[in-house]
């Protein structure tokens, strides 16, 4: 079994997909935020706010070094690791890499929270997915089209791209 690794602007449905695919299909999960506030004992916006993001890709980039291929994992991402150089090589290694796609406007209604680098309107979400789009094409093996589908219907769609 091949790790899943499952990338996507903040909002996309990485933690709560990988959550419900974990338990359907008897994957391990990992999601890198989680490891990362364990690891530092604070939350993610306030890891940006006393240290800055520079670290926090870092800390990030750690957890990832840290989980073996080929282990049946589904690991949700942080929205940006894939602009840290050092994760692209590592990311590619772990597995099948999966972009949930979702176009800004639906990004906007997903959003139940501002996250560090994204502000909850859709003027900040659209800055983002134009920076970041691209990256996300050229790292994935797979697009899975999120749009307007239940997070359910998501992870079952992933099970069949794995």
């Amino acid at each position: 079994m091949k790790n899943i690794l499952l990338i996507g602007m903040p909002g996309s449905g990485k933690s709560s997909v990988a959550k419900i695919f974990a338990q359907k299909f008897s994957y391990n999960l990992i999601d890198t935020d989680d490891e990362i506030e364990k690891a530092t004992n604070k939350n993610i916006p306030a890891i940006f706010n006393e240290c800055g993001e520079k670290y926090f890709r870092q800390c990030e980039h750690n957890v990832i070094k840290k989980i073996a291929a080929n282990q049946k994992f589904i690991i949700a991402l942080g929205g940006g690791c894939i602009t840290f150089k050092k994760n692209l090589l590592l990311i590619k290694n772990l597995g099948r890499v999966v972009y949930l796609f979702c176009r800004p406007n639906q990004i906007y209604k997903n959003l139940d929270y501002a996250r560090p680098l994204v502000k909850k309107n859709l003027s900040d979400i659209n800055i983002l997915y134009q920076k970041r789009y691209q990256i996300y094409l050229n790292c994935c093996d797979y697009i899975l089209n999120c749009n307007n589908l239940s997070l359910d219907l998501i992870a079952e769609k992933l099970f069949t791209v794995k």
